[in-house]
């Protein structure tokens, strides 16, 4: 059985304090909506490819890059949500 989405983490008073969870959840979904910003500029330009095939390929794997780190973030997000619900179990 394979769990879909992050694996939680346990808040408790022998682990990573929550403030310091959700820091760096924080910095990191910030710097992934960064690189989903960045990369949605440098979105392939037909000019750049020799067919209509090749651009549509190549169109095919930029949206699967974007949609990739957009999942991590979503990932990201989840984890931070859930370390502020439960932060009070520490």
């Amino acid at each position: 059985m394979t769990q879909e989405g992050p694996v939680m983490p346990t808040v408790n008073r022998n682990g990573t304090h929550p403030d310091e969870l959700l820091e760096g959840y924080s910095l990191a979904t910030s710097a992934i909506l960064d690189a989903i910003k960045v990369l949605q500029e440098g979105s392939p330009n037909g000019r750049d490819y020799p067919t209509q095939e090749a651009l549509d390929s190549a169109l095919a794997q930029h949206a699967k890059r974007c949609s990739t780190l957009t999942g991590i973030a979503d990932e990201m997000v989840a984890l931070a949500e859930h370390v502020h619900a439960t932060r009070g179990n520490r």
